[in-house]
């Protein structure tokens, strides 16, 4: 009997792809992603001393693969109140805009999904507002 229910407990614990740390983030590669993007100024990535000052990174749990949120310092921060927010996507080498600029106060993965990606939650708290994005077309939007 308890051999069965240690079986049936392991068949339903759910596996969770690997969530990048900030180590394994390029941070000079990313900066020069967002650049590109238009998300900072080329002159802002200049005048760093370097990327730790421009931004923050932390792995986000969205999907079966790897993605980070970024968090702009400095002089990428760009909000009047709360410092611009960004999600990029990791793949190999590659980075992906798909969630931001956001100012928010908080940003939440949710346990609901779409397309394969966790629905996030955004909250800004200073006007009350909460917003919920939902995975389409290869970019969050706001459902």
């Amino acid at each position: 009997m308890l051999k069965k229910t240690v079986l049936s407990l392991l068949c339903c614990v759910a596996i969770q792809a690997p969530i990048a740390s900030a180590d394994s983030v390029n941070l000079q590669a990313l900066l020069q992603v967002l650049a590109r993007d238009g998300e900072i100024e080329v002159s802002c990535l200049r005048s760093a001393g370097s990327a730790d000052d421009l931004i923050a990174v932390e792995p986000i749990n969205l999907r079966q693969g790897t993605d980070v949120l970024v968090t702009g310092q400095g002089c990428a921060c760009m909000g009047a109140r709360v410092c611009n927010q960004w999600i990029y996507q990791i793949n190999g080498s590659s980075y992906t805009l798909i969630f931001g600029p956001s100012q928010a106060d908080g940003i939440m993965p949710l346990q609901s999904s779409t397309n394969g990606y966790r629905d996030i939650q955004e909250t800004a708290a200073q006007h009350g507002w909460t917003g919920v994005h939902q995975f389409r077309d290869g970019r969050y939007q706001l459902r």
